[in-house]
């Protein structure tokens, strides 16, 4: 992980294409460790509710 990508984040600036893609895999990494093995139904979930 780059520096520039964790100034990036702070700064809320994704226009970067490798600062988004490390954003993203960092944020899956911290969601992964915290969820302990779980699985998250949004994308089901937002199927769903884009059926209503």
């Amino acid at each position: 992980m780059l520096g520039k990508t964790l100034q990036d984040m702070a700064a809320d600036d994704y226009r970067d294409a490798v600062s988004a893609q490390q954003s993203k895999q960092l944020m899956r990494m911290l969601l992964n460790h915290y969820l302990a093995g779980k699985t998250l139904y949004t994308r089901e979930l937002i199927r769903d509710l884009q059926k209503i």
